[in-house]
């Protein structure tokens, strides 16, 4: 029994190891008005309103624009207002407000 937990786990790790190595890295980043927009490495970009990131709302334009990537492009990260982005967080919204747009209200 204790061995096939482990051998589960592991599979497991695994397939989660190559949905990672395949996900989409952060390219590009735009600040325009209180949008922010990401451009992927799969081509697509994703948009969020700052509302959603209250320390990159109350930044300085400076502050907004000096942004590095981490983790090869998995993330995005704003040193002076310690604000961190990740990728896997923002395919996770974008499918929640896709969730949200098709619900019959």
């Amino acid at each position: 029994m204790i061995r096939q937990a482990g051998e589960k786990e592991g599979r497991f790790h695994q397939a989660a190891s190559r949905f990672l190595a395949l996900a989409p890295v952060v390219e590009q980043v735009e600040i325009k008005g209180n949008h922010l927009t990401f451009g992927l490495s799969d081509g697509n970009r994703v948009a969020v309103h700052l509302l959603l990131y209250p320390k990159l709302l109350d930044a300085s334009e400076l502050q907004r624009k000096s942004w590095n990537l981490i983790a090869g492009g998995k993330g995005v990260r704003w040193a002076d207002i310690d604000e961190n982005i990740s990728v896997t967080g923002l395919l996770a919204l974008q499918k929640v407000r896709r969730r949200v747009d098709t619900l019959d209200v």
